[in-house]
């Protein structure tokens, strides 16, 4: 029986490229956001906005995006379609937390802190 050899390629080859580009994008937000960060503990204007008349990165986005780059690296590790990481669930909920509540923030009047 001869086997009919398809010209598309699988699936599984497609993924490869993203997959790869999921792990660099994780990386790099995790490495801009951690620089951030350390701006804002040494006090460096600089490395707090991109340009000097835009807005500066508040702390808590900056601690966001790292959750989000820790977690874009952690799905593009998994070969499964698993939810079953701990990690991905806390730190999801981590910014769903601070999201929320810099919401509330803006639409109660509230002063929590967080956005300083």
């Amino acid at each position: 029986m001869l086997y009919q050899i398809s010209p598309y390629k699988q699936e599984s080859d497609l993924c490869g490229p993203y997959i790869v580009a999921a792990k660099w994008i994780g990386w790099a937000i995790m490495v801009i956001a951690s620089l951030v960060l350390l701006s804002w503990f040494f006090d460096v204007e600089v490395g707090k906005r991109i340009l000097p008349e835009f807005p500066s990165m508040k702390f808590n986005t900056a601690l966001c995006f790292i959750a989000s780059g820790i977690i874009l690296w952690r799905k593009s590790q998994s070969t499964s379609a698993s939810n079953n990481d701990l990690l991905v669930a806390l730190l999801s909920g981590f910014i769903l937390l601070i999201s929320g509540l810099t919401l509330l923030q803006y639409w109660l009047g509230w002063q929590l802190g967080i956005g300083n």
